[in-house]
């Protein structure tokens, strides 16, 4: 029972997460499409959105300077 209530708490957080990434990239979206930048836009916004994760995912596997960076980042962005 606590593995259930577990994965519905991390999937209830991480369907928030990610309706509110959502939310920013589609208003940053409307503001860069017409330009040159949109690529750069889509790009630079996945890296942000999912460094987080990533840099944990690499500290379980091994500690390195690559994921504390990315827990930095993720950290900025998630604040």
């Amino acid at each position: 029972m606590s593995r259930l209530r577990f994965i519905i708490f991390f999937s209830i957080v991480l369907g928030v997460y990610a309706a509110i990434n959502f939310y920013i990239f589609s208003r940053g979206w409307e503001v860069v499409q017409q330009t040159s930048l949109s690529g750069f836009y889509v790009v630079g916004f996945l890296f942000l959105s999912l460094s987080f994760i990533a840099g944990r995912f690499l500290e379980r596997v091994q500690l390195s300077w690559l994921s504390s960076v990315l827990v930095w980042i993720g950290s900025f962005w998630l604040a």
